[in-house]
């Protein structure tokens, strides 16, 4: 019994040190996919599950739009992300959509997303492509040599109803942003990633 309300006590010190909140401590707890909602940069090759991921030296880049607004079709705050891919063979990248319940999948996508003067946060989040599937979550992007794969995330997600999230954007933190994105992709049976720089983007919240 006294372990368990050491446990107990000792949460709300771990939310801070590792920037998560309760909530997410007993998702991670649950599944391992779900085993971080955020991941620092400095060691995110080490918190990876894939412990010799490296950061890429091929010819691939991240374009990130100035602008985030709400999808006509989708009714939800979505952005969209161009992955170039200008090496000599073809990337896979595992960018599944979100969905409504459950534990929250893995991804190869993450935002480091902040407003106003935060310039100390340095952590990026899950990110997950617009608009459900028909409760199919999973999607494999697989971006030729030579060519660009233009992808729409949302920015407004809430998470799930077991492991909910803050939003990345929404009218409580304002309409302006930095944003970087930060992609995994297997090339030719390695794991590697790609980080992009910092953008100002826009979040306009009213249905054009």
């Amino acid at each position: 019994m006294k372990s368990i309300l050491k446990i107990v006590l000792l949460l709300p010190f771990l939310s801070f040190l590792f920037g998560c909140s309760s909530t997410d401590i007993r998702c991670s707890s649950l599944h391992d996919t779900a085993k971080r909602t955020i991941t620092d940069l400095v060691i995110f090759s080490l918190q990876h599950k894939e412990k010799n991921i490296k950061k890429s030296i091929l010819p691939v880049s991240i374009i990130i739009e100035k602008v985030a607004s709400i999808d006509p079709k989708l009714k939800v705050l979505c952005l969209r992300v161009q992955l170039q891919n200008a090496s000599q063979t073809h990337i896979l990248v595992d960018s599944p959509h979100e969905w409504h319940g459950g534990l929250w999948i893995y991804t190869d996508v993450y935002a480091l997303v902040y407003s106003g003067s935060k310039r100390d946060i340095h952590r990026f989040h899950h990110v997950y492509l617009a608009g459900e599937m028909g409760g199919k979550a999973t999607t494999m992007t697989i971006v030729l040599s030579g060519q660009t794969a233009s992808l729409l995330f949302r920015m407004n997600w809430l998470g799930t109803g077991s492991c909910p999230t803050e939003p990345l954007m929404s009218p409580l933190k304002g309409n302006s942003y930095k944003v970087r994105f930060l992609f995994v992709f297997t090339v030719k049976g390695t794991r590697q990633y790609v980080v992009s720089e910092e953008v100002n983007v826009k979040a306009k919240f009213k249905k054009r």
